[in-house]
């Protein structure tokens, strides 16, 4: 193996052609953050597949993928761990990122691929907030990354109390993948092929999906309650990662922005 950047180990040519059964004519390097690495290898045998290498601590893909079953989940080539480190494998699929539509077309998108999510079954989550307290905990946490003296800390915590009780008020909590957005929705015209990336699946109130999907698509829901859920738990995770996986200054400063975003109403 070798070591990508933030030592994210990789398979060498040889141990992934012992892993996908033929010799490897080419590596196409799709993505890579300090997190995980992703390549399209394409095999002497005329086969392309996806291959992911990630820090184990930043996904629970392979478990997921171990445990969960639905026609829309591609099966992977392989699956491995290590200490440390987790690798996965799948067939490449060509496709082209269905296109954003209006915000309407997004929503109502959106909300029909959620509606299929509650149907899985055994899914390993890696963040719960579905409840107020698992939300407010995660929130205090990730709150470490501003200095002690920082007003935004309780302009937050303001935002805890007032805001984030109106997003559990009889509201459905489920399953939600956290990233439906364009590259990762495999599409046939209006048809739903496969569902991808699957790393940090979150348990929490259903419309998070849809008010996350916006978010990413550049139509943020601003002066909702949701829209603004969706902004604080961005900047949790940002938070979160700079505590617990990745030491990098711009880590807070992306948590932070998005907090401020969240208390401004988005």
């Amino acid at each position: 193996m070798r070591e990508e950047f933030w030592k994210i180990p990789v398979y060498e040519d040889q141990e992934l052609a012992g892993k996908l059964g033929a010799a490897v004519l080419r590596r196409e390097k799709l993505h890579h953050w300090p997190l995980s690495y992703v390549e399209k290898v394409t095999l002497e045998d005329g086969r392309s597949v996806i291959y992911k290498a990630q820090h184990a601590a930043a996904s629970v893909e392979n478990l997921f993928y171990s445990r969960v079953r639905a026609p829309f989940l591609l099966k992977p080539v392989f699956s491995e761990e290590g200490e440390g480190w987790a690798a996965l494998g799948f067939p490449y699929v060509e496709h082209t990122p269905q296109p954003k539509g209006s915000p309407e077309e997004l929503k109502r998108t959106v909300e029909r691929w959620s509606g299929m999510l509650q149907g899985l079954s055994d899914v390993p989550v890696y963040f719960d907030i579905s409840t107020l307290e698992k939300l407010s905990a995660l929130l205090e946490e990730a709150l470490k990354v501003l200095a002690p003296e920082d007003g935004l800390r309780r302009e937050m915590e303001v935002w805890m109390e007032k805001r984030a009780p109106l997003c559990y008020r009889d509201q459905p909590t489920g399953i939600l993948h956290g990233d439906l957005r364009g590259e990762n929705v495999i599409t046939e015209g209006d048809r739903l092929l496969y569902i991808i990336d699957w790393q940090r699946p979150v348990l929490g109130p259903l419309p998070l999906e849809t008010a996350s999907a916006m978010e990413q698509a550049g139509f943020p829901l601003k002066g909702d309650p949701f829209g603004e859920l969706a902004l604080a738990f961005n900047g949790i995770w940002y938070g979160y990662a700079n505590l617990h996986l990745l030491p990098f200054p711009d880590l807070k400063e992306t948590a932070r922005g998005y907090f401020q975003r969240a208390v401004n109403g988005g």
